[in-house]
């Protein structure tokens, strides 16, 4: 029982900020039906959109912020949202529980509007502030190593608890919305590899080889820079330069001076579709040396397919490759990521059996362990990662997950998982 002697306090955190948040929104929302039962569009227009890409001509915008946000609670392309996301879970074959939560305070808003057919867009900012504590259980890198698992099977790795500026950027469009600017503080990653299915770990896949990427640095490498997204039509490019010394976990402009970069540049296939979504992408990528690992140069290819009438099906897949990133130093080895490639591949059924508000999702994972994983008896692993969401109350989604993954032993690992979404929309 000793492995359980801090569930209670999840459950408790869960279940009192559930009651919380549930009487903040019985003030100015009407309740929400909880059955599952297949809903008239007509009655509830969330359907189309409910666990599917957000549709920029409902919402206004394409900011990568958009894809964490629930669609029916954008309005315009802006929204606010506090988040609680508490997590839970243990593997079966060593009985260890892995416990955490997550707190964001996230936002995108418009503070300048463009005139028609005039050169400046529209106009805004957009921030996101996250907060993360270990509640049961040895915190997630040592958790997962204790199991043999070449990557964790969640990213709320917090061995002290940790709180920080992830995004803060001013956002501004040109030319009719075909050019984008993003200047600040940005987050590489969901620029790059996320999506409404993965790259998300809030409310989607909890492993980290999804919702990150376990291979390529780019991902991670948060600091203040430029990003700039140009799509006059189907075509995308994407480019950007990004701080890669900076330490600090809010705003940092001094290692700038250092000179050390991420440099990335995307191509990508995006047509434009009113019942879905398609993305089909390259990424070159380079990060200069740094204090404490060599220059790292890799290569993400990234897709995404909606089909089925209002984007009932998707398919997705991501796969890295990289060289270099290594420690300098021993002592810088661990700094290193795990895999030098990998990725997955998966898919997911938007309103499963007619359930307006639920998704099914499954995906098979592949690693390929470094030099340095190797020296410590690790060989490349591969697993498969399912989750069933529902949505019995417009205020909270749950998430039951299993991952189940071939270990540093050769011995098949299940690891049950729980996630909670307790969110609020401004």
């Amino acid at each position: 029982m000793r492995n359980f002697r801090h569930s209670s306090m999840l459950a408790v955190c869960a279940l009192t900020a559930m009651t919380s948040f549930s009487l903040l929104a019985a003030t100015d929302e009407p309740e929400t039906v909880s059955t599952y039962s297949t809903v008239d569009e007509a009655d509830e227009p969330e359907t189309a959109s409910t666990y599917s890409s957000v549709d920029e001509a409902e919402t206004g915008g394409d900011h990568p912020l958009l894809i964490i946000a629930q669609p029916e609670e954008v309005d315009d392309g802006q929204f606010i949202e506090l988040l609680l996301a508490p997590q839970l879970q243990r593997t079966t074959r060593r009985g260890e529980n892995q416990a955490n939560y997550e707190i964001d305070f996230v936002g995108l808003k418009r503070l300048y509007k463009g005139k028609p057919d005039g050169f400046f867009a529209d106009g805004g900012i957009a921030w996101w502030w996250l907060y993360n504590e270990n509640l049961d259980g040895p915190p997630t890198k040592q958790w997962a190593a204790n199991a043999g698992l070449l990557w964790t099977p969640n990213d709320g790795d917090a061995p002290e608890v940790f709180h920080a500026l992830g995004v803060l950027n001013w956002w501004q469009k040109f030319a009719d919305g075909q050019v984008t600017l993003y200047t600040g503080k940005n987050y590489p990653g969901y620029y790059y590899a996320a999506n409404a299915y993965v790259g998300n770990d809030r409310d989607t896949f909890m492993s980290n080889i999804i919702s990150g990427d376990q291979v390529g640095q780019y991902f991670e490498n948060i600091g203040f820079g430029l990003h700039l997204k140009y799509q006059p039509g189907d075509w995308q490019i994407q480019a950007s330069i990004t701080d890669a010394a900076s330490e600090s976990s809010y705003l940092d402009f001094s290692s700038l001076s250092k000179k050390q970069f991420l440099w990335a540049i995307q191509l990508g296939y995006t047509p434009r579709r009113t019942d879905g979504e398609t993305h089909i992408s390259i990424m070159p990528y380079m990060i200069n040396k740094t204090a404490t690992l060599t220059r790292e140069r890799g290569l993400m290819l990234n897709l995404l397919h909606e089909y089925g009438t209002d984007a009932e099906f998707a398919t997705f897949g991501r796969y890295t490759i990289r060289s270099g990133g290594e420690g300098i130093t021993a002592n810088d080895r661990g700094e290193e990521l795990p895999l030098t490639s990998g990725g997955y591949i998966g898919a997911a059924w938007n309103r499963p059996f007619g359930k307006a508000n639920q998704q099914l999702a499954a995906a098979l994972m592949y690693g390929r362990a470094s030099e340095y994983k190797r020296s410590l008896a690790f060989n490349n692993q591969w697993g498969v990662e399912i989750y069933w969401k529902f949505k019995p109350f417009k205020w909270l989604n749950i998430m039951p997950d299993i991952q189940i993954v071939r270990n540093k032993d050769n011995r098949t690992e299940f690891i049950l998982g729980m996630m909670l979404n307790i969110y609020r929309y401004w």
